[in-house]
């Protein structure tokens, strides 16, 4: 997992944090611990990402997630 590339979209795309955990349905704390790579995306929250970071390219997501 592409941790650093993942934010920096979110900081590209302009989104708090809080608002994309409000999106993934976690808390920002669960958040937080996700980007720092200690508990891992569901595939849910990876297609919820996709559509709010607005990540359409599949190589591009392939690089991000896995």
């Amino acid at each position: 997992m592409d941790l650093d590339r993942l934010n920096v979209l979110i900081v590209e795309t302009g989104i708090t944090k809080v608002a994309l955990a409000k999106h993934l349905g976690i808390t920002p704390q669960g958040l937080y611990l996700k980007l720092k790579g200690t508990n891992d995306f569901t595939r849910r929250e990876v297609s919820i990402l996709c559509d709010v970071l607005r990540i359409t390219d599949l190589k591009e997501k392939e690089a991000i997630f896995f």
